[in-house]
């Protein structure tokens, strides 16, 4: 088991906070063309979030965190495969509304919505901090 940093748009942070999200997708990252695993079950995530004492989100340290997240589900998955309950779970009400902000995020690029990229789902839920 793991700390690891994990950070989401304002909206969606606001999501993981009132517990409407429950799950992220993520692009792989691959070493010398193999999928690097970077999640796994069992794992505390801590999201990274401004604060007065550190602004910008991506410098924030592990020790200013004040979200924690247990990892209890990781698995590998084509984006298609996706249905409404999951869509729900990322915190909308259903795979058309995800699926126009995965092409804000990633249009006009490998990852866009219609190329049905394999994506890393991580299943989660709020926790205390350890």
């Amino acid at each position: 088991m793991s700390d690891v940093p994990i950070m989401f748009k304002d909206k969606m942070y606001d999501d993981v906070v009132a517990g409407r999200k429950t799950a992220t997708r993520r692009i792989p990252k691959r070493r010398n063309g193999v999928i690097t695993e970077r999640w796994h079950k069992g794992d505390l995530l801590y999201v990274k979030e401004k604060t007065d004492e550190q602004p910008n989100k991506m410098f924030m340290p592990k020790r200013l965190a004040t979200v924690w997240l247990l990892v209890t589900g990781v698995y590998l998955e084509p984006l298609w495969d996706m249905t409404d309950d999951d869509a729900r779970a990322e915190g909308f009400l259903d795979l058309v509304a995800f699926s126009r902000l995965w092409d804000q995020m990633y249009g006009k690029t490998e990852h866009d919505w219609n190329a049905d990229p394999l994506v890393w789902v991580i299943v989660f839920e709020r926790t205390e901090r350890p």
